[in-house]
């Protein structure tokens, strides 16, 4: 009696995400970050917003690769993303406050 092999039923290549890559990447990004207040000591406004987008910029990094969210139902990605929706509200109220 022969058994079906399961694992070449509509099976997908798996392959690891480059680790090292977004690894390298981030530390990069983080470098950018340090250097950027020392770079733009008369342009706050411009320095906070890149300092902004590349935050988010590596969140999503993180959230896609390390938090294995690029690999998993679109849904799991929106209730990951609802807190920072949130907080998001936050910082803007908070912000407006001053």
């Amino acid at each position: 009696m022969s058994h079906p092999n399961h694992a070449d039923a509509g099976a997908v290549a798996h392959t690891h995400p480059p680790y090292m890559k977004i690894f390298a990447l981030l530390v990069a990004l983080t470098v950018i970050e340090v250097v950027i207040p020392f770079a733009m000591k008369g342009n706050h406004g411009l320095a906070v917003t890149l300092l902004i987008a590349i935050s988010v910029v590596k969140i999503l990094y993180i959230a896609r690769y390390f938090m294995h969210l690029k690999f998993e139902a679109r849904i799991l990605g929106l209730v990951a993303c609802a807190p920072l929706l949130c907080a998001s509200i936050l910082a803007f109220v908070l912000l407006w406050e001053f």
